[in-house]
This record gives C-alpha cells, sequence and structure tokens, in this order.
C-alpha cells in the first residue's frame, strides 16, 4: 500500500495551491508512519517545499473527531486532505469544504472532481495468491506476504479531470522507477527532526517498514 500512498503523494503535491496537504490518521505506528512517510516523500516529488501536517485522532473510527480533524488542519493552510482511518469521514469534510483530496483503501461513494485519487488495495490478487499457496501446500502463515504494484495488489484509482497530463506522467514515470530495484524507501531520507534514516545508495528492509519505522519523514509536521 505505501507504494500507492507515495504516488497518491505525486498527485496531491502536484494539485495543491498552499503546499500544505492535510493527513488524519489513527495512532502513530509503524502501519500510519510508513503511510505517511510514503505520501510525504512523493508529494515531495512534485512539490519539494510542500508540508503534510498530520493529525492523529486516537481512534480508527470517530466522525466527530475525523472531521473536526479536517477543519483544524484547513485552518492550518490545508488544501489536499488524505486519512488512514477505517472510514472516509475525512473525504466528507473535505467534500463539505471544497477541499481537494485523495482516498484510501476503498471508494465509497461518487465524490465531487476534487476528490483526486486514491490508494486502493487489489484484494483479487492477494486472495488468489494466498489461496493458490495454501491448495498447492506452499503457505506459510507464519510469514507476511508483501505484494507490491508490479504484481497489481495495489492501485490507484481513476483520476479526477482535474488531475493534469504532467502530474499523470510524472507518477507513471514513477510507478515504474518503484516497480524496478528502486523503492519508495531508498536513496538518502532523513526524519523531521533531520536524522539520516537511509543512505543514498540504501533501501529500507521490509522488517525496518513492518514494524521499526516509528519516526516521521522530513517535511511531516505532527498538529498540536
Amino acid at each position: 500500500m505505501y507504494q500507492v500512498r507515495y504516488l497518491s503523494g505525486i498527485v496531491a503535491g502536484a494539485q495543491s495551491k498552499t503546499g500544505v496537504l492535510g493527513y488524519v490518521a489513527s495512532w502513530p505506528m509503524p502501519e500510519t508512519n510508513r503511510a505517511i512517510n510514503a505520501y510525504t516523500l512523493g508529494a515531495q516529488v512534485s512539490n519539494p517545499d510542500v508540508r503534510v501536517i498530520v493529525r492523529f485522532t486516537g481512534s480508527w473510527d470517530n466522525e466527530e473527531e475525523e472531521k473536526n480533524s479536517v477543519y483544524l488542519l484547513a485552518e492550518r493552510g490545508a488544501d489536499v486532505i488524505t486519512y488512514h482511518e477505517d472510514k472516509p469521514y475525512a473525504i466528507e469534510a473535505a467534500e463539505e469544504l471544497g477541499l481537494y483530496s485523495t482516498g484510501f483503501d476503498a471508494v465509497y461513494q461518487d465524490y465531487s472532481d476534487k476528490f483526486l485519487t486514491a490508494a486502493l488495495f487489489n484484494w483479487s490478487v492477494v486472495y488468489e495468491k494466498i489461496l493458490v499457496d495454501y491448495l498447492s501446500g506452499r503457505a506459510n502463515f507464519s510469514k507476511s506476504y508483501w505484494l507490491d504494484i508490479s504484481e497489481e495488489a495495489v492501485l490507484l484509482y481513476t483520476y479526477s479531470p482535474l488531475v493534469k497530463t504532467p502530474t499523470r506522467a510524472l507518477v507513471s514515470g514513477e510507478k515504474g522507477r518503484i516497480s524496478g530495484k528502486n523503492d519508495v524507501f531508498s536513496g538518502e531520507i532523513r526524519d523531521n527532526a533531520g536524522i539520516l534514516r537511509c543512505e543514498r545508495d540504501e533501501c529500507i528492509s521490509d522488517e525496518e517498514l513492518f514494524n521499526g519505522m516509528k519516526w516521521l519523514a522530513e517535511g511531516v509536521e505532527v498538529y498540536e
């Protein structure tokens, strides 16, 4: 999922007029941090000076708190909103405020053209892989499955008409790059305290991404 989060971040960064993106998330932990960092790194490809302001709600499903987070982030200048929660309350609030947005996990209804795209799982690919392994005796459920964009296990939802041709081309180029040996989390990466987390010729391991990412990337601010 972090690979298409990265690509949706490119779209968000290109669309933003204020250079501020708002991100509503549950708790700071490797899963959410991984997504926030990928989104930020993508946004920096299309908008190097972009800032991503994250508001943690302390819940996976709290409509009032998630919508209120969008209002607060908008007050800080965010004009593109995304989220990492169970339901798209943040998108609904963005629509109400006339903000751009990028979705996550599923698309529940038709939104305006300001809904730019979404980072989605392609569950049929995931289930087929697991079931084929199980039926052929190759399943090992003590290990995690890391199915990626090259296997079409994750994808971007259809673009809004507002997403311009140069942005689409940039996403296409970066999709090709990260489908090869150069992952999203490769090359020089610093956290938001200035600490070097990945060297120029390194790639962060799956183990670190899955269990150890307790930091946020340069360009990320936590709403206080």
